[in-house]
């Protein structure tokens, strides 16, 4: 699968040709501009991260771990006072939350790394510093059997540049 990097000069040059790749079927990996379009970003917004359910899972996972230990501690070594229950909820509440939010942060931070592919030790191929001034780029995912078609789209549609990205 191949990567082609359009650059354009102009705001209009760049939706005609991403409407048209997406008509065509092209996916569209990354859009680049130096000013917000929303036109363009709100179609390109990745399904919800799973960042949730991994937050989720350490969260639960403290608070077994932390009835695990205050139940298995209290059973160990039994501590009768007054003919009270060994197992008693109240003073493990504290510990149990503690835990809770110990372990769901650990988890919320390792997932962000993870999920984030950080850190990046190479930089992406694809970016252009002109992005951040003056000109629009787009970067599309083309079969090779469709390659001459991705290239006719982001030509008619005025790219300045068009380059094969590794």
């Amino acid at each position: 699968m191949k990567r082609f990097l359009a650059i354009f000069p102009y705001l209009d040059d760049i939706q005609e040709a991403y409407h048209s790749l997406k008509e065509q079927g092209f996916k569209i990996e990354r859009f680049f501009s130096p000013v917000p379009v929303p036109e363009i970003e709100d179609d390109l917004i990745p399904k919800p991260s799973p960042i949730r359910w991994i937050v989720l899972f350490g969260s639960l996972t403290g608070i077994s771990l932390a009835l695990l230990l205050t139940i298995g501690t209290s059973v160990a070594w039994p501590l009768v006072v007054g003919g009270k229950p060994i197992i008693s909820v109240p003073p493990f509440v504290v510990i149990t939350f503690e835990l809770m939010v110990l372990i769901g942060s650990i988890a919320n931070l390792l997932g962000l790394f993870g999920l984030s592919r950080l850190p990046k030790r190479v930089n992406e191929p694809a970016y252009d510093p002109r992005f951040s001034d003056d000109r629009f780029g787009l970067l599309v995912q083309v079969p090779p059997d469709r390659e001459l078609v991705a290239r006719e789209i982001l030509e008619t549609s005025h790219a300045e540049e068009i380059h094969e990205v590794a």
